[in-house]
């Protein structure tokens, strides 16, 4: 029995652990929309039972729904978390998960959050360059993190449809009176 929402968001993520500063932003995001009347959940999709997870970063209010196992992600998604629905990758390592729920559960939609251009922190001559390259076409749409980044996927031919740089909190940093200095 859902509640009324404009609707409803899933980060995927592979730990909503604190200091983490791609989680930091997705916290930020999350909190933002939350406050906006959004539902937003974050699932951790862990890499195996013997990875245990870390504790979620204090600030997210939102639930964490920790999933043991890619298998464990794709079988159980809609079921602990929701039926329909935007499901963001927050890396390209995880769009190809995601990627393979969204053929299974075709209520939900899916999106890539692109926080870093991973293939350049490989390097062209690493075995996965093409790999984390062709990642960022596995979901219909990408949302990038800063103007460089969306410039380098719209060369790419990649579906960009926000940026969305990090924020600065205004109730601690703001303009002073610069006539003291």
């Amino acid at each position: 029995n859902y509640r009324k929402v404009p609707y409803r968001v899933c980060w995927v993520v592979r730990s909503a652990a604190y200091p983490c500063g791609g989680m930091e932003y997705i916290t930020d995001i999350a909190n933002e929309m939350i406050e906006r009347g959004i539902d937003v959940r974050v699932a951790v999709v862990g890499r195996g039972p013997q990875a245990k997870p870390l504790d979620p970063n204090g600030e997210l209010r939102c639930g964490v729904i920790n999933f043991e196992t890619e298998e464990d992600f794709l079988k159980t998604f809609s079921a602990r978390v929701f039926k329909n629905g935007v499901v963001i990758s927050s890396t390209s390592e995880i769009a190809l998960i995601v990627s393979k729920l969204i053929e299974i559960e075709k209520k939900l939609k899916a999106m890539l959050h692109v926080q870093s251009y991973e293939p350049d922190l490989l390097g062209k001559e690493h075995p996965a360059y093409e790999e984390f390259r062709n990642a960022f076409k596995l979901l219909p749409n990408v949302i990038s993190s800063s103007h460089w980044i969306t410039r380098k996927l719209i060369e790419e031919g990649i579906n960009v449809i926000a940026t969305i740089s990090p924020g600065v909190d205004r109730r601690m940093f703001y303009p002073g009176n610069r006539t003291n200095g």
